[in-house]
């Protein structure tokens, strides 16, 4: 077994085990729920490295790049697309939730309260949420919109700077290579 892991790669392998975990969960049931903690531990690790390797990855791309109106026109290029795909996926969610008759049969016992938990934002909450005032509290708290947004700035700035953003990209660039292998330490464990 652990051969024909190897040989299928780091893809291939996680696919073996996400059937194996399927199979052993159909067979095992509630008993395979003992080795929840090591799976908990698998995407706490993985979680670990997402908003590095995202804010690694996006300085140092928005950088490469070397021109703000070049720039420019790719961010302009990708909040289209963007839109463009948000725009889908919401319609894509109210066609199948009509089609699905979802929530259908649902009874809301306290409708007040269901109510009061609604938060309401406006355009500009949104826009102020999503420009962190504290970098490192929106990493902390997974706010993977702000830290993208602080990246991108951080980018922008380093190409304003010119040849004295080397060292910073280099350290970026290293930093980025080395969350890629501890991902891929993480996926072979």
């Amino acid at each position: 077994m652990i051969g024909l892991i190897k040989k299928a790669g780091s893809t291939g392998a996680m696919l073996i085990a996400l059937v194996l975990g399927i199979v052993c969960g159909l067979l095992f049931g509630d008993k395979m729920s003992v080795i929840k903690p090591v799976g908990d531990i698998f995407l706490n690790l993985v979680k670990m490295c997402v908003i590095p390797i995202v804010m690694c990855s996006i300085i140092t791309s928005t950088a490469s790049i070397g021109d703000t109106k070049k720039l420019g026109r790719i961010g302009s290029k990708m909040m289209l697309l963007y839109i463009v795909t948000t725009a889908t996926a919401g319609l894509l969610g109210i066609v199948i939730a009509f089609a699905t008759k979802l929530g259908q049969g649902v009874q809301i016992t306290n409708v007040e309260a269901a109510e009061m938990q609604v938060n309401t934002m406006s355009f500009l909450d949104v826009i102020l949420n999503v420009v962190p005032s504290n970098v490192f509290s929106a990493m902390a708290n997974f706010e993977t919109l702000p830290c993208i947004i602080f990246s991108l700035f951080f980018g922008v700035a380093l190409i304003g700077i010119n040849d004295k953003a080397k060292p910073v990209l280099d350290v970026l660039t290293s930093c980025s290579e080395a969350l890629y292998k501890m991902i891929d330490i993480i996926m072979k464990c």
